[in-house]
């Protein structure tokens, strides 16, 4: 597939599902409900689901961390860590830009839509708001998008640096975010759209960090 069919694919795939989530905003509910039941949603910080949520938590500072300390060594030429100067710098930049700024600090932060357990459909005392539906609802939450499926869809990153093993990482990247995603939705933290969407974010977010590295950053030195 040429880069252009891919991004072809891409938003082709990206606008059919806006239109399917907006325009059936009921799909959300049904997904949602699948997960809920006379005792309500499994608890969403305890046995697997409690994995999930600290591995996109505690996990994600903690890569954050360290992909800024080996970004500033490369930088700095500290050891080995000089030859991956520009592949260090891509990837905070791509976790900063993508699963940090753009989901929790914009996306999540400035769209108030209620998360599937405070909406009354399951006990909750709010009323549901469709994807994409940004009008003044009176509405609080930061469900859209998930902020633990987009720090697993940035696995997504690596082939952009491995660029043999692309295909792979996209798909692990895929089966990662999607484990994440059904993790989240069944703490009812999350509906199907919040992490479907969160993937289309993520990659338009690695891809932009990936233009403005080559664009910006000399290349790695070989070696």
């Amino acid at each position: 597939m040429t880069p252009t069919q891919r991004w072809a694919w891409l938003v082709g795939s990206f606008a059919v599902l806006a239109v399917l989530f907006r325009s059936v905003p009921q799909l959300d509910l049904a997904v949602a409900s699948l997960f809920h039941d006379e005792l309500g949603f499994s608890p969403g910080r305890k046995g697997l689901n409690g994995i999930f949520y600290w591995i996109g938590d505690i996990g994600a500072e903690l890569l954050f961390v360290a992909l800024t300390l080996a970004m500033f060594g490369a930088i700095l030429r500290l050891g080995r860590l000089g030859a991956w100067r520009m592949r260090l710098v891509f990837l905070w930049l791509a976790l900063f830009v993508g699963p940090g700024l753009v989901v929790n600090l914009v996306l999540k932060e400035h769209i108030d839509r209620p998360r599937p357990s405070q909406l009354v459909e399951f006990g909750g005392e709010q009323q549901f708001v469709a994807a994409f539906d940004w009008s003044e609802t009176g509405q609080r939450g930061h469900s859209f998008v998930s902020g633990h499926a987009a720090f697993a869809f940035y696995l997504m990153a690596i082939g952009w640096i491995d660029a043999r093993r692309r295909r792979r990482w996209m798909f692990a990247a895929l089966g990662f975010g999607a484990a994440m995603g059904l993790s989240r939705m069944d703490g009812g933290q999350h509906f199907l759209s919040d992490v479907v969407f969160a993937f289309y974010v993520v990659y338009a977010c690695t891809f932009a960090s990936w233009w403005l590295t080559q664009r910006f950053v000399p290349a790695d030195p070989p070696g």
